[in-house]
């Protein structure tokens, strides 16, 4: 089945992460939890060394991993020319976000901390989260495998926020500076194909994608007796602008056409939705399965953003029929009309919501479907993780 030799994986792998294991309460947490545990499957040690930028759950984090060591952050300052841009174009509404140098979010105090623990541990291969966390592998011994993992291209991410009037909450930069940042690497992994292909024009590194591993129990084919539409999603800028889109443009509609539809929204994006009837607000849960198993279809009216979208792999990956976007479908291509349905204006959202809800044979054919793609899926993206992890295979 798996065409990798497990002999060739490292024993001892590092994790340098700015985001937290646990909870897994947003997409790039749950990416990073579910590849951390592909590694230990399959027989390594897993110690992560953890960037404090965000809040976590560190007593799970130091259950769950070989090794768990905590480090303290502090963002820098921003530099003085992107201040004085920033708060002209606030003055004068202008859309625009100066972007940040490649390595203006790297905490110059992390470094010892983080050669002592890599010293102590001499980990065959060191894998960083994000490629503004890069700057530490210039202090990594050149025996050790360097792999970053993007999760997004960060180069340019700005404007795509800015064409939808809204500001990025997360870092971006400068296509020079994400060049830096991949060129300290020995491996880059994109998380989709596009993704791939733009890397590897700004970067003579090796590019891999490596998707999300999401192993859930395929709950049922059995489709609900209800009229649930299903939204799961973290408080990022661009789940909220488009799920209200949704509320705004479709569900009106939706509600006309089936009195009895409700929208159940789960995650911290339900802190920012007005209520309304017809729509429950769940918020943060512990257990998304029974959510997933009482819905009829799952909703991602995602307009823009990169990377890829981790809502739309668990959707599928629990067995659930999947209304899209072509932004939401990005890396998903394969599965489209075979487990996810895409529509891009609020008409062809109407029509396919209502016929998702209202007819049985489509809803089942998706629902069957979903085992074998997330199967293949899972099982091409495990063997690109570990085809790296052969020190022989980067060239």
């Amino acid at each position: 089945m798996n065409n990798y030799s497990l002999a060739m994986i490292p024993l001892d792998i590092a994790v340098i992460s700015p985001v937290p294991t646990h909870p897994q309460d947003a997409g790039n947490r749950a990416r990073i939890h579910s590849m951390l545990l592909e590694l230990k499957a399959r027989g390594s040690r897993v110690h992560l060394i953890s960037v404090r930028m965000e809040s976590g759950d560190e007593l799970a984090m130091a259950k769950e991993w070989d090794g768990f060591y905590p480090l303290p952050y502090s963002r820098p300052r921003k530099r003085f020319l992107k201040r004085k841009i920033d708060r002209l174009c606030n003055v004068l509404k202008i859309n625009y976000v100066c972007p940040y140098q490649i390595d203006d979010w790297y905490d110059e105090k992390l470094t010892s901390g983080i050669k002592e623990i890599l010293e102590r541990l001499r980990p065959a291969a060191v894998i960083v989260e994000y490629a503004f966390m890069t700057k530490i592998f210039e202090e990594v011994d050149n025996q050790v495998l360097k792999i970053v993992d993007t999760h997004d291209v960060l180069s340019g991410r700005q404007l795509l926020f800015a064409s939808h009037n809204t500001k990025p909450n997360w870092f971006y930069t400068t296509k020079r500076g994400e060049s830096t940042a991949l060129d300290r690497c020995d491996v880059v992994i994109a998380i989709q194909k596009r993704e791939e292909e733009y890397f590897k024009k700004i970067t003579q590194k090796k590019v891999i994608t490596v998707g999300h591993v999401s192993r859930n129990q395929k709950i049922s084919d059995r489709i609900p007796d209800n009229n649930m539409i299903l939204f799961v999603g973290s408080n990022n800028k661009a789940n909220i602008h488009g799920l209200e889109w949704f509320i705004t443009n479709i569900f009106p509609k939706v509600r006309e056409a089936i009195p009895d539809v409700s929208l159940v929204v789960v995650g911290k994006c339900a802190d920012n939705i007005h209520p309304i009837d017809g729509i429950e607000l769940v918020g943060k849960v512990d257990d998304l399965s029974n959510f997933y198993t009482r819905s009829k279809l799952v909703i991602n009216p995602v307009q823009f953003g990169s990377g890829l979208k981790i809502k739309s792999v668990e959707a599928v990956s629990f067995g659930c029929p999947l209304i899209t976007t072509s932004e939401g479908a990005i890396g998903l291509e394969t599965w489209i009309d075979k487990t996810i349905l895409v529509a891009d204006t609020s008409d062809e959202f109407f029509r396919k919501t209502v016929a998702l809800l209202t007819d049985f044979e489509l809803n089942s054919v998706l629902r069957k479907n979903t085992a074998d793609f997330i199967a293949e899926y899972n099982e091409n993206s495990a063997r690109e993780l570990f085809s790296i992890l052969d020190r022989g295979s980067v060239s």
